[in-house]
């Protein structure tokens, strides 16, 4: 088969010769003026293949130019040191980075070997990155990633965060190594970890402290209180009467004034616990209006309780808490209504599964509160304005110990309030359903003494002085023969050689403390030593406390100052039995 561009010049030759054949000569002439023509074309191709290669060569070189600036640029401004070493552990390359942190320069890194870096290899805290790095070169692991110790140039040894990994490529393994200095942070962590344990001891401190304070603010209003009640008692002329009343009130008002200050330190160190029990809203709402209720009487203000007739009969929660809330709220309500009433209503809001959630509103037609400090009334240590301090007292604490009890169960309070006009509080309180349907009420603070516990022996065990003689006047006065005890040694000696029917143990005392004196009772032999109960006087309401009574076993106990009333009931229920518990009580 002719060459197409050979049968293109032999047809150009016949178009030209009319006839017959056409000279030799001419066809070799077309012949080879083909071949020049191809060989022109195939050097165009060759010449365009040429430069086409040396542009693809030179962009190659750029690619490659471009990328190794750009791992440079990125090796050299991250802020975390790089460095590479080979499979024999030498060093290739260190960035600045790396440089700063070890103190070398990178020509005095270069062909080192990486332990260089590392501190000895008996130094505990190094062992763990030696074994590391045999089982990467090796190839048994791929990667490491922890904190270990590094070596700088001085021989300093500082803790460090270490990545490494390996990298394959046609001239062998390259390990990537990626080193933070932690120095900063572990100093950090340290000063957290100090400051940590100095908040705990702080604490601690702050908790002794105001054990301490509460027992010795207490002890003398134990006294104070105490023998009022006893002059009260002593049919004292009518002029002593009022002066005696009035000094109950004002002893009476302090120790709510201290008891607010403790409540808040325990809310505040987040040491509130919440029971769940079954009781009667009524009978709260009811023993809040008696008590409360006289003071309105006296201001000629009205006091009424709404509650809504859908309201079950018994709740479950904590009443001591409601009680607490709720007293606030309308103790406040009574003092700064001057004309006027206190309303409060108790009603459903809704039933969900076996959640009751209940809403309380206490409104009153008393002085108000200006828009500006509406939302600060419930910080700590604050009211509406000073005068309001200097004519009506308080601590200010009352509404913030609301305002945390009523957050503290998942729920939050709210105020309106015009001034001149009155205000309202309210919140909706999530209860819980209880299977009970009625409760038989225990009335133990309100009910008749026990006038007559004669031939019971107590055996008082308290150091001071003046709370031996108010508690002896009281126990003395009932029928009772007692037995002082200055201390828990001697406490524990007395009980030994003599049989009482109870004990009444104070907590703070010297020699022996309260505590450490009812844990060597419980733990003689004899079974009688098991049984007595002992009652702890204590100054302290912490919740601590209350929880180290039980834990050394004691039976019970009875702040100070004691409210004669209730020491008398629990004398009676633990030696006589005169006051039971309900059975349905027992059961719960």
């Amino acid at each position: 088969m002719m060459h197409k561009l050979l049968e293109r010049q032999v047809k150009k030759l016949k178009r030209k010769a009319k006839e017959g054949e056409f000279p030799l000569e001419a066809l070799l002439e077309v012949v080879s003026s083909a071949y020049e023509e191809q060989d022109e074309e195939r050097r165009k191709k060759d010449h365009t293949v040429a430069t086409l290669t040396q542009e693809l060569t030179e962009l190659n070189q750029k690619i490659k130019d471009d990328a190794e600036g750009y791992v440079s640029a990125i090796m050299e401004n991250v802020v975390d040191g790089i460095l590479t070493f080979d499979s024999e552990g030498k060093i290739l390359s260190v960035n600045s980075a790396a440089q700063e942190i070890f103190g070398y320069i990178e020509t005095e890194l270069q062909g080192e070997q990486i332990h260089l870096l590392l501190p000895d290899e008996n130094h505990e805290k190094a062992t763990g990155l030696l074994t590391a790095l045999e089982e990467i070169i090796s190839g048994t692991k791929a990667s490491f990633s922890a904190e270990s110790l590094a070596l700088k140039k001085d021989g300093h040894i500082f803790p460090t965060e270490v990545s490494i990994s390996k990298m394959s490529g046609s001239n062998g393994d390259i390990f990537i190594t990626i080193i933070k200095d932690i120095t900063l942070r572990i100093q950090f962590q340290e000063e957290l970890i100090l400051a940590k344990e100095k908040a705990e001891a702080a604490a601690i401190a702050k908790t002794n402290f105001l054990s301490t304070m509460s027992h010795e603010i207490r002890t003398p209003m134990n006294a104070v209180i105490g023998l009022t009640n006893l002059l009260i008692q002593e049919n004292p002329r009518q002029d002593q009467l009022d002066n005696l009343n009035v000094l109950k009130f004002s002893g009476e008002n302090l120790l709510v004034l201290i008891n607010d200050i403790l409540d808040f330190n325990k809310i505040e160190a987040g040491r509130v616990d919440f029971e769940e029990i079954d009781f009667s809203l009524k009978t709260v709402a009811n023993t809040i209006k008696e008590a409360l209720g006289v003071k309105a009487r006296d201001k000629g203000i009205g006091l009424r309780i709404y509650m809504d007739s859908a309201l079950p009969e018994v709740v479950l929660g904590d009443p001591t808490r409601l009680s607490q809330i709720l007293n606030n709220l309308i103790g406040n309500a009574v003092k700064f209504t001057e004309k006027g009433k206190v309303t409060v209503d108790i009603a459903l809001r809704e039933e969900k599964d076996d959640k009751l959630y209940i809403d309380f509103e206490v409104e009153d037609t008393g002085i108000g509160i200006p828009e500006d400090k509406i939302a600060s009334v419930f910080e700590s240590f604050t009211q509406s304005n000073s005068t309001i301090t200097r004519k009506y007292g308080g601590t200010g604490l009352g509404l913030s110990i609301t305002k945390r009890l009523i957050e503290l169960q998942g729920s939050e309070i709210k105020l309106k309030s015009e001034l001149g006009v009155g205000s309202k509080f309210y919140f909706t309180l999530p209860l819980k359903k209880s299977r009970r349907k009625a409760i038989q009420e225990e009335s133990r603070e309100s009910a008749p003494l026990v006038e007559s516990l004669k031939g019971v022996k107590v055996l008082l065990v308290e150091d001071n002085k003046v709370n031996q003689m108010v508690a002896k006047k009281f126990l003395s006065h009932w029928g009772i023969e007692v037995e002082i005890a200055e201390n828990g040694l001697i406490a524990t000696e007395l009980v030994r050689q003599l049989e009482f029917d109870i004990i009444l143990m104070d907590l703070h005392m010297p020699v022996m403390d309260g505590y450490t004196a009812t844990k060597t009772i419980r733990s003689f032999e004899e079974e009688r030593f098991q049984n007595i109960p002992i009652i702890a006087l204590t100054a302290s309401v912490l919740q601590p406390t209350q929880k180290g009574v039980r834990e050394v076993g004691m039976t019970d106990f009875v702040s100070k100052p004691f409210k004669p009333e209730e020491l008398n009931s629990k004398i009676a229920k633990y030696v006589l039995g005169a006051i039971e518990e309900p059975e349905e009580t027992k059961a719960c």
